[in-house]
């Protein structure tokens, strides 16, 4: 299955990236860390990767997780995970990033971490196919 992301922005300066798919090295992950560039360049400080439907992550995902950790916290911001399964949440514990990347159970936990109140219906959005 092919990378999708889709984009949406949330109250609160709150963007969410939903990713679909394997975050593995190659096309589609360089496609990805593009699309975090572009967030930095817009000067995003709080972020969130939906993973709930992520079905696989290497190395390549570890290392745009813990690029989007420095770039959050760099900028003031931060960045926080959410629906993540088993074998992510085992991988980032071995990896020891499970004390370093919050991560919670659903988008809008993650959300509300950030402080205010967070609706479940974004204001707006838009879909990359990755």
């Amino acid at each position: 299955m092919a990378l999708e992301v889709i984009r949406e922005t949330l109250p609160h300066e709150v963007t969410v990236l939903r990713i679909r798919g394997r975050i593995t090295l190659g096309r589609d992950t360089r496609q990805l860390a593009e699309t975090v560039s572009e967030l930095e360049r817009e000067g995003i400080t709080r972020l969130v990767f939906d993973l709930g439907e992520a079905d696989y992550m290497d190395s390549a995902g570890l290392g745009i997780l813990t690029r989007c950790t420095i770039s959050m916290r760099n900028n003031g911001g931060a960045f926080h995970l959410a629906g993540a399964n088993a074998k992510v949440q085992q991988l980032l514990k071995v990896t020891q990033l499970d004390g370093m990347i919050p991560s919670f159970a659903s988008v809008i936990e993650a959300c509300q971490a950030f402080g205010g109140r967070i609706y479940p219906t974004p204001t707006a959005s838009s879909k990359t196919p990755r």
